[in-house]
């Protein structure tokens, strides 16, 4: 046990010598936390586990030290205000606030408001918090009271003011009837009526509604009539029915009030007339007379004091024990005092305010007033009469009014009374704190004497206004008494003439979070606008609350206001547009976002996003608008150039299969037009010669459009490919047509395969003149263009920046249509009649292009022409390249051949074509088994026929392998396409030629014999 508690107080200790206690030892810190009334607790940041509690703190939250200390911080709150008050806390620790209010949570479960001053401290190296707690539930309960309290204070002094000096009861009940209905602060009153018995007052005008407040009218607690106050027709239905209990309450207190007037006045009115009328005008004002015989002891009571304790006149008992009974016996003892101090002539009369007790056991305040009437001749008292008055309701009014008089004076807002000239009549606590000044110097000043610099005349004028209008509301600067100024919010209300009473609070902070919050508000607008998307926020009746404007040209500088209809300021409609996507989001409180094109071909993206309320329901409606025309282009290039992309995969597979199989049926056709002597049988052989043939011209251009066909790669003079096309052109297109050449290129030399180039322009032109069957003009241009990563993007393709050689091939005929543009390049793609194209030509130009690395671009308009524009990258060295140097060997017949092909009708056609030639042949069906072979045999392999395409090992990785195993390897390449320009490159490294698929056996032959040799 004294090791634990020796751990509780370290911490508390600790933190007195960390500065908690500056000043003080630590036991004497120790004894002010133990002693202090607020709530002390000391806390681990990290933990949330409490390090210290002080017994006050325990007490509060209904806890013992032990339990407290193995409570989290989080225990002591709501589970549903945590989150407040994790924030609040964190703005506590910065130093941002000092103090915090927050409902806190005892043992028991009730809930009490709690207000924090925090801030952190270091304890044995741990980050911690210290707090001080204060329970303020009955402070806000009496704040409350009091704001309630002075309005009614009010309404009673200002009908107090207007009868206090009307004489005659007539007169009396007709000013405050006309008082009261301008008077009662609660809600519009249409008129005002009292009743006494049989008499009736009404205010000018008057006119009866339903809605009727009533209160009776009493003197000495009996009902003599009634109060009645009429609203206005419009009164709403309330909780509590149309009334509620504070306008009941005010009403009563009016009724009370002029009961005690009524009751004076009746009095005064008695005193005039006999001794008779004075006693019946004693009891009838609730006044109970007693009668004393000092001698006997005996007293005498009259009817209306027995009625005030309860009793019946036959049930007191008539001395004066039966009066000692009744009085509160805290109070007998003073009463006493009094009482025998004037019987025996110390005071002049006997007076007293103490407590009785009824028949019933209630307690009534009783002023009590004596005085000794006759004494005898030795100056003993002989008989002493008084009487008593009930005060229970002026006692306890006089202890509400001290109440509201402590919490006035505790308030947490600024009070203060003032003078029509501005000079302070009362000014509580806060008001003193707020400004810096004692109560006691500021009832010396003037509110003037306060006025801010910043303020000049404004709090001049403001009371002006308060003299002129009875009530003040505004904001004004004040100075403290240390010279800092500060804005306040001032509320002043006239009470009477010569009184006015106001409050002020500090809206420093607000102004400034305000001022804040424009420039937030400025810096929101000032971004949005130059956001380039169109942005507006609408609410749901489409009205404008928001528009960056941008994107809406369209509206005039004039129109361009908020608040407006948005279907009216943007399009110029007098209903909501019949395609508004944002009445469908305040309905359904679900965003929508789609892509729409617009008439004149534009594209946009619109979003429109619900701003829901805690209800759920849509309370704004964002709206965003992007113009993705640009975007939306960009994503169809792209998705052209994939699709072409697969196009030409598709089409390089077809052909080099298809090839293969032409090179079988070529091949066995061409050995059978020489084995065969029938004429007709000849003819048969060489129409299927014919046949291959074309087929072979059309995988070729499908291959050339899937960038595999088998190319050099050579400098080409553009220029003097240009002239020969113009001379092809020349001989073989209408005389109509006029050929213009215009040639600004320098250089214009790119690095491709100069047919290949050559037949793409005769393509181009060959297009342009059909489209001008009755004449017209063909341009070829050329230039130098540098492209950019941006110039690229316009194309449907990749495509390096860099220098290029740009050639227009430029008509004026027919055109093409834009829908047909998008197609244009795609194989078998053609708009000519059945029989009069392949749809090859300009898929065979397309592949050409790109296989140089190249890009082509293509603008017509229907009726007004075409121009095609082809991109080949410029080629700075004008020398043409050099192969490299070989190894010439003498051709040799029964020379051995070693065929590597994964086809079996290849294989068996090379074997036959190559035997019928004397050469000895090997073959093997793929890489690997063919290098296994050369391995074995490579010094009696005198030449090896090879295919680019292989599965297990293809054509470049055999001839590396083959070459690493004799580096002076013969190789034939044969294939229908190469694969990335392979082909090229091993022609580079030294394989001696290439033979294409499908050729004849005149083709292989020489092929053959030139790399023999």
């Amino acid at each position: 046990m004294a090791r634990n508690q020796r751990e509780k107080k370290a911490p508390l200790d600790d933190a007195a010598s960390e500065g908690l206690g500056a000043g003080l030892d630590k036991a004497a810190f120790r004894s002010f936390c133990e002693a202090a009334n607020e709530g002390i607790l000391l806390a681990e940041i990290g933990t949330k586990r409490p390090l210290y509690a002080n017994p006050a703190i325990a007490q509060m939250f209904g806890y013992t030290l032990d339990e407290i200390q193995d409570l989290n911080i989080t225990d002591l709150h709501p589970p549903d205000v945590l989150p407040s008050v994790e924030r609040d806390f964190e703005t506590l620790l910065k130093g941002e606030s000092d103090k915090t209010i927050q409902p806190c949570l005892r043992k028991d479960g009730s809930v009490f408001t709690g207000q924090i001053h925090a801030w952190p401290v270091t304890v044995d190296g741990r980050s911690c918090a210290v707090g001080f707690f204060e329970d303020i539930t009955e402070r806000e309960r009496l704040e409350e009271n009091l704001k309630e309290r002075v309005k009614e204070f009010t309404c009673l002094e200002r009908i107090a003011e207007a009868v206090e000096s009307t004489e005659g009861l007539e007169r009396v009940f007709q000013v405050s009837v006309n008082a009261l209905s301008e008077a009662f602060l609660y809600a519009d009153i249409a008129c005002a009526r009292i009743t006494l018995e049989d008499q009736c007052w009404q205010s000018e005008p008057f006119s009866e509604t339903e809605w009727r407040l009533s209160a009776d009218l009493k003197v000495q607690g009996e009902p003599v009539g009634a109060v009645d106050v009429f609203y206005q027709d419009d009164r709403p239905v309330r909780d509590e029915g149309p009334f509620l209990n504070e306008e009941r309450r005010l009403l009563s207190l009016c009724a009370e009030r002029l009961g005690r007037i009524i009751e004076r006045l009746w009095a005064k009115d008695e005193l005039r007339n006999n001794k008779k009328r004075l006693e019946l005008a004693m009891e009838g004002g609730g006044l109970g007379v007693w009668d004393w015989d000092p001698k006997t002891d005996e007293v005498v009571y009259s009817d209306r004091w027995a009625q005030m304790l309860e009793y019946a006149p036959d049930e007191v008992k008539p001395n004066v024990e039966f009066f000692k009974q009744h009085v509160h016996p805290d109070d007998l003892p003073a009463v006493l005092e009094r009482l025998v101090g004037h019987v025996e002539g110390q005071l002049p009369v006997y007076e007293s305010e103490h407590r009785m007790r009824t028949k019933s056991g209630t307690w009534l305040w009783i002023h009590d007033h004596g005085k000794v009437v006759r004494r005898d001749s030795d100056g003993r008292p002989v008989r002493v009469a008084g009487v008593i008055r009930d005060i229970t309701r002026q006692h306890r009014n006089n202890l509400e009014l001290q109440r509201t008089q402590f919490v006035v004076d505790k308030a947490p807002v600024s009070v203060f009374w003032v003078s029509p000239e501005g000079e302070f009549l009362y000014v509580n606590e806060k008001a003193a704190e707020s400004l810096g000044y004692t109560r006691e110097e500021l009832l010396q000043m003037s509110v003037k004497d306060l006025a801010s610099p910043k303020a000049g005349t404004e709090l001049d004028g403001s009371f002006s206004r308060l003299l002129e209008e009875g009530a003040l509301e505004s904001d004004v600067y004040l100075q403290r008494k240390d010279g800092s100024d500060f804005e306040v919010l001032l509320k002043v209300v006239a009470i009477d003439e010569k009184r006015f009473i106001g409050i002020f609070s500090d809206i420093s902070e607000r102004k400034e979070a305000e001022r804040a919050l424009e420039q937030s508000e400025l810096r929101f607008k000032k971004m949005l606008s130059v956001i380039p998307d169109m942005f507006s926020i609408h609410d749901p009746d489409m009205n404008i609350v928001y528009s960056n404007w941008n994107g809406f040209a369209s509206v005039p500088e004039e129109k361009r206001i908020l608040n407006t209809k948005c279907y009216r300021t943007y399009r110029g409609y007098d209903d909501i547009c019949p395609d508004c996507r944002a009445t469908v989001v305040v309905e359904t409180g679900q965003p929508h976002e789609e892509t729409v094109k617009l008439p004149d071909g534009r594209w946009f993206d619109i979003r429109v996003l619900p701003i829901l309320n805690d209800m759920g329901d849509c309370e704004f409606v964002v709206e965003c608008v992007r113009d993705v025309t640009e975007q939306i282009e960009i994503q169809e290039r792209v998705r052209q150039m994939e699709k072409m992309d697969a196009i030409g995969k598709l089409a390089g597979g077809v052909a080099h299969d298809f090839n293969n199989q032409l090179s079988a049926v070529m091949g066995y056709a061409d050995m059978l037009r020489m084995s065969l002597e029938d004429p007709e049988l000849k003819t048969f052989a060489e129409s299927i010669l014919i046949a291959s043939r074309r087929a072979g011209d059309l995988t070729k251009k499908l291959l050339a459009f899937a960038r595999k066909g088998n190319y050099k790669s050579v400098p080409v003079d553009i220029h003097e490919v240009i002239h020969e096309v113009v001379d092809i052109l020349n001989h073989s297109v209408s005389k109509k047509i006029d050929m213009h050449q215009s040639f600004k290129a320098n250089p214009p030399v790119t690095l491709g395969d100069p047919g290949q180039i050559q037949n793409a322009l005769l393509n181009l032109a060959l297009n342009a003149a059909d489209a001008m069957p009755d004449g017209g003009e063909l341009i070829f241009e050329t230039s130098v263009k540098q492209l950019t990563e941006d110039d690229g993007q316009a194309f449907s393709s990749e495509i390096s920046p860099g220098a290029y050689l740009r050639v227009c091939v430029t008509d004026n005929g027919a055109g093409i249509s834009k829908e047909n543009l998008n197609h244009i390049f795609e194989p078998f793609f053609t708009t000519k009649d059945v029989g009069k194209g392949t749809g090859m030509g300009l898929a065979a130009v397309f592949g050409t292009v790109k296989q140089m690395g190249g890009a082509i671009d293509v603008s017509s308009e229907v009726g007004h022409g075409t121009t095609f524009r082809l991109y080949l990258p410029v080629e700075e060295r004008a020398a043409e390249r050099r192969q490299p140097g070989r190894d010439v060997r003498t051709a040799q017949r029964n020379a051995q051949i070693l065929v590597i092909d994964d086809e079996d009708l290849f294989r068996d056609l090379a074997k036959n074509l190559l035997t019928s030639l004397n050469y000895r042949v090997h073959v093997e069906e793929n890489g690997k088994a063919g290098v296994e072979y050369f391995r074995r045999h490579w010094r009696e392999v005198d030449l090896v026929i090879l295919d680019m395409v292989m599965p297990v090992m293809d054509g470049p990785e055999t001839y590396q392998a083959m070459k690493a195993i004799d580096s002076d390897v013969r190789v034939l390449l044969a294939s229908g396409y190469s694969i990335n320009g392979m082909a090229q490159e091993l022609l580079n490294q030294g394989v001696r030629g290439f033979l294409e698929k499908p050729f004849e056996i005149e083709e292989m032959s020489t092929k053959v014999a030139d790399a023999l040799s």
